[in-house]
């Protein structure tokens, strides 16, 4: 059964817009999906039909809602840049291209419970290895892909792009 916040309906997932170039304002926008968590390794492939497997970008939003109340430190493990924002917070800033690389947010943020909070990651694939996943620890909850039941987004999106 769908959670409900202020009167709006969410379904699991977050609204994925992706992108044929590197960088999300400037590539040609080629798909929205619903993905039900974001942990992708494509490898050397492509994310889906109709998009190359170098030079592409995704835009994911949604709202994140956590299981626990406390401080959390997410991380993501990626081949090239991301930018994570939670809570219209920025959390993580590398951009430029890397090869496998698991990074660390700047700072904690701390979350309730059962509350829903913005969450947007943008990635970006330059060549070779296309792999995106986004973690988190908390208080209580070793370090773990961010599960499905705890991604988010609005039902009317939800039931336009599953």
């Amino acid at each position: 059964m769908p959670a409900s916040a202020g009167g709006t309906w969410f379904c699991n997932g977050v609204l994925g817009a992706y992108h044929q170039g590197r960088e999300p304002d400037e590539g040609e926008l080629k798909l929205f999906r619903i993905d039900r968590k974001i942990a992708f390794d494509w490898k050397l492939g492509s994310p889906a039909e109709g998009i190359e497997g170098d030079d592409f970008s995704v835009v994911w939003s949604g709202y994140l809602r956590p299981p626990v109340s406390g401080e959390y430190t997410f991380r993501v493990y990626s081949d090239d840049g991301v930018r994570l924002y939670v809570n219209s917070v920025m959390l993580i800033d590398r951009w430029e291209p890397v090869n496998l690389e698991m990074t660390a947010a700047k700072e904690k943020i701390f979350l309730r419970e059962g509350e829903f909070y913005p969450l947007r990651l943008e990635y970006k694939e330059h060549y070779i290895n296309s792999t995106v996943y986004l973690f988190w620890e908390a208080p209580g909850l070793e370090l773990s892909v961010v599960p499905e039941d705890c991604f988010f987004v609005e039902r009317e999106i939800f039931d336009k792009y599953k």
